[in-house]
């Protein structure tokens, strides 16, 4: 039986009239951790900015803990948003606030809460992502993992059932994200939140994620969906072969197998 809490039913979006997706369909099922694959301009952001409205949509429909998002208005549409943690791939962490401050900005705006309040929450958001001993730290004062947890952070600050990750490991050392995955695994498994995870990172994919979709420029859509490691080891699709043997779209681009077959 189904328990999706997120359902995406054929989506076309793109910007001005340029389409970029074209009858985009899947579901997320509550509490999973699910990956949207692709490669470069495959439309895995605008997908994400699609599903909360940011960009324009042609056609389809966005359904979220069974409410329709893209026909939501004023403050129906903010209360929706409001369960919707959201990060991007630089943090986007305000430069002149602490970290507990910038944890606290939507409390803020959505809640009655006093500032004693605000703070305890903030403090606690952060201990859940390992920075309990950074509240005073500015974005400036800590390292690109540790901001990428304090986004985290406030994304989780008003205990949304869903999260949605864009790029998370985006700049990051190899161990800095192996940390960043144990802490979105440890997250879905301790709060039982749903993730949707933008990446294309491939370490990450077959490490965390539950489910994935995979993305194609070409296609203007999905190519295949499933768990992304029976993808990767049985899929007999070219795209998804490709993806997941880091093969460029075009081996005659390849300088090392363009240097060997010139004469």
């Amino acid at each position: 039986m189904s328990d999706a809490i997120l359902q995406v039913r054929d989506l076309s979006a793109g910007y001005d009239e340029r389409l970029i997706l074209e009858h985009v369909s899947f579901e997320v099922q509550r509490g999973e951790v699910f990956a949207v694959l692709g490669g470069s301009g495959c439309g895995k952001s605008t997908l994400l900015k699609a599903i909360l409205g940011l960009v324009r949509t042609f056609g389809g429909e966005v359904t979220f803990d069974g409410q329709d998002l893209l026909s939501a208005h004023g403050r129906e549409r903010q209360a929706l948003l409001s369960r919707l943690g959201v990060t991007y791939q630089d943090g986007a962490l305000f430069g002149s606030m602490t970290l507990a401050e910038n944890v606290a900005v939507p409390l803020e705006e959505h809640t009655d809460l006093s500032s004693r309040e605000r703070f305890s929450i903030a403090q606690a958001k952060l201990e859940l992502v390992g920075l309990g001993g950074f509240t005073t730290f500015l974005p400036s004062e800590i390292s690109g993992g540790m901001r990428k947890r304090a986004a985290i952070a406030r994304a989780m600050a008003l205990d949304p059932p869903m999260l949605m990750l864009d790029e998370p490991s985006a700049g990051l050392d190899p161990v800095t994200s192996a940390g960043l995955d144990r802490l979105i695994a440890r997250l879905a498994t301790i709060l039982g939140t749903t993730f949707v995870i933008v990446t294309h990172e491939l370490p990450s994919i077959l490490s965390i994620m539950d489910r994935c979709i995979l993305l194609d420029r070409t296609a203007r859509g999905v190519v295949e969906i499933g768990d992304p490691k029976v993808m990767h080891a049985e899929s007999t699709n070219r795209i998804v072969r490709d993806f997941f043997d880091r093969r460029a779209e075009d081996d005659d681009l390849d300088p090392v197998r363009t240097e060997r077959t010139t004469p």
